[in-house]
């Protein structure tokens, strides 16, 4: 990933280049989007201020867009964009709320105001607009304001903020490595002419070279140290994303016989598990989001809360209604794109939902099976493989409601949610996948073992199988015992 990142860099050398890029592609976005709201908002009737605002920054885009052609204002152009956008976020949301379309602009306007002006001024927008929208929340003058759970509240202004800081990390170290590799190509050229002045005589030709040598040398560590920077911030991009998944606690206190093998393939990804207790119930799933790196941590992030917000609206605590509305949310979120082709953006998932008073276990799954292991009237471990829908949670041409499994579930039942990630990883010998077979059979040879020896069976298998084939994907396991001891 690290890699991927210099790569991008190099390729922009000039400043101007990769800004005026960024006003093309925002001024097409405040040109077309709007235009495309604005259509739908007259179908369905909207208020008038509502299409006027949308409208507006249409046409100032496409002004601006004409301008920049004929003048070359970077700095001016930008600030044109950033002020429209600024100001339509802060209309919509006075005039229709924090629903999907206002929530869109705020994550339209947060890269343009980082990415087309500067960090600073990029900061001072983005926090200029979360004051106003907070002042809005608290005094709503004349217009009519949605109210908010405040949980709601907060989890819109924490995945903003984070956001935010995620794109502010990005664009110092790009900055950073920016200004790192200009000034080397300063040095290397200033070294070149004096090894071209110093061609006469081969003494003073080899005593420039080792003053090169020196040199590059010192700028190797430079190098090294802003690798080592970039290294640190993703990293602690990673500690973020780890703080969203359930703590070791809630884990002990609601499933204390389980394990959780997760192993990005990148310092962070698209894989996460989820634990919440609603009632007597427990909710319990495991997603794979589409892309790794960095993509793959924000789809997840944005899964999470998705998650959050279902659970605490859904009527019915179901799995399969779980699955769902949150396919709707999803969908929802992407509602600029168009639905009538394969949507790539979205995540293969399996929920449970375990009724603690009745023992009954729902389970309905988006690609992702569940494996159930018990004793049959032989006595001898068998592996009983629930099957997902074969469909995404995302945009799927043959979409239908998602199937529910409903089991009861006996003491020592072994359950198992996962990723395609382990069996999809190569081996060093037979270079090929390790396939579904191989994995249900490593988990019932393992199956009479506790799950902390199970956990690291596992593991060690896979390091084996493994070896020092590159690993191809994340890799998430989930196993869990019904011990029938749940405290909540």
């Amino acid at each position: 990933m690290l890699n991927y990142i210099l790569k991008k860099i190099r390729t922009i050398e000039d400043e101007r280049t990769r800004k005026t890029v960024l006003i093309y592609t925002f001024s097409f976005i405040g040109i077309l989007t709007p235009a495309l709201f604005v259509v739908k908002g007259i179908k369905e009737h909207r208020e008038l201020l509502y299409i006027i605002s949308l409208a507006g920054l249409s046409f100032i885009s496409t002004v601006n867009y004409f301008y920049f052609l004929s003048k070359k204002n970077i700095e001016l152009s930008a600030h044109v964009l950033i002020v429209a956008m600024f100001t339509l976020c802060l209309l919509l949301f006075a005039l229709i709320g924090l629903n999907n379309t206002g929530v869109l602009w705020y994550y339209i306007f947060s890269p343009l105001a980082i990415l087309a002006s500067d960090l600073k001024k990029g900061f001072f927008y983005n926090l200029g607009i979360l004051i106003f929208t907070i002042i809005l929340l608290i005094n709503p003058l004349h217009f009519e304001i949605n109210t908010y759970p405040k949980d709601f509240i907060v989890r819109f202004f924490a995945t903003f903020i984070i956001f935010n800081l995620m794109l502010m990390m990005f664009e110092y170290t790009r900055n950073k490595a920016h200004l790192a590799y200009m000034k080397t190509l300063e040095d290397v050229k200033e070294k070149n002419d004096e090894l071209q002045a110093a061609e006469e005589e081969l003494k003073q030709q080899n005593e420039e070279l080792v003053v090169i040598s020196e040199n590059l040398a010192e700028e190797k560590k430079e190098v090294e140290l802003k690798n080592k920077e970039i290294f640190g911030s993703i990293s602690y991009a990673s500690r973020i994303q780890r703080a969203l998944l359930p703590s070791e606690e809630l884990k002990k206190q609601v499933i204390p016989e389980s394990f959780v093998i997760m192993k990005q393939r990148d310092i962070i990804g698209g894989d996460f598990y989820f634990i919440k207790i609603v009632d007597s119930k427990i909710v319990i799933a495991v997603a794979d989001c589409t892309g790794h790196g960095v993509p793959g941590a924000m789809m997840s992030m944005l899964g999470i809360a998705l998650l959050e917000e279902v659970i605490d609206n859904v009527k019915i605590l179901k799995s399969c209604y779980i699955l769902d509305n949150l396919r709707d949310r999803l969908k929802k979120s992407f509602s600029d794109k168009d639905e009538s082709s394969i949507q790539t953006d979205g995540m293969d998932i399996a929920v449970c939902v375990f009724d603690t008073h009745s023992k009954i276990l729902s389970f309905a799954g988006a690609n992702n099976p569940l494996y159930l292991i018990r004793k049959n009237t032989e006595g001898l471990n068998e592996l009983i493989e629930y099957k997902a829908d074969p469909m995404p949670i995302g945009v799927f041409k043959k979409q239908k409601p998602f199937t529910e499994n409903e089991f009861s579930l006996q003491k020592d039942d072994l359950i198992y949610l996962f990723s395609d990630g382990y069996m999809s990883q190569f081996g060093h010998e037979k270079r090929k996948p390790l396939g579904s077979r191989r994995f249900k059979e490593l988990l019932l040879e393992n199956s009479e073992f506790d799950t902390i020896t199970q956990q690291k069976n596992l593991e060690d298998f896979l390091s084996q199988w493994q070896g020092k084939t590159a690993q191809v994907d994340d890799i998430l396991v989930a196993g869990v015992k019904v011990t029938m001891e749940v405290k909540i």
